[in-house]
């Protein structure tokens, strides 16, 4: 029994450390998708601001400001929507991370709690089995005893009966 249930602790663990291994993976991935966001960030940021100085000569330029800043809003709003995707599924992915962070965290704790309940059991058998032995040895010990003063005794039956029919053998000849 007690060896099926370190199987199954062993196993635990082990879908355990395989679980947190992945989520280390997953939460490298999500870091480097996170950096890739933030660059093209960055990227965007930077690119905002050298539309918004176009946006500025040209219109100076243009004849029709207005319909420039439209075009150029326009072109904004496009390549928002286009890094819109990206940012949605590095959130969904954190949000799973999490998700599993939260699991694998539980499950620690059970296979924590486990490995303490185990560690008792595993005391208390020992000490139960010392307890057993002690007392097996104690009565071999016991029963050695025993046979040796049964030993003794049957040894001195007999020498008290050899000597009882010597005297009588004894008796009947002086008689």
């Amino acid at each position: 029994v007690r060896a099926a249930e370190v199987a199954r602790l062993r196993k635990a663990l082990a879908r355990a450390e395989d679980a947190r291994r992945r989520w280390s993976q997953a939460w490298a991935e999500a870091a480097r998708m996170s950096e890739g966001l933030e660059a093209r960030e960055r990227a965007l940021i930077a690119a905002e601001a050298a539309l918004e100085v176009a946006r500025q000569q040209w219109a100076l330029e243009n004849i029709n400001p207005s319909r420039a800043e439209e075009q150029l809003e326009g072109l904004i709003r496009k390549a928002r929507a286009r890094l819109e995707p990206a940012s949605r599924a590095l959130e969904a992915a954190r949000g799973v991370l999490e998700d599993d962070r939260a699991r694998l965290d539980a499950q620690a704790a059970t296979l924590l709690q486990l490995e303490s309940a185990l560690e008792e059991r595993s005391r208390r058998q020992a000490s139960e089995s010392e307890a057993w032995e002690s007392a097996r040895r104690a009565a071999e010990l016991e029963s050695s005893r025993r046979e040796a003063e049964a030993a003794q005794a049957r040894a001195r039956h007999a020498l008290e009966h050899r000597e009882l029919r010597e005297l009588r053998d004894e008796l009947e000849r002086l008689a």
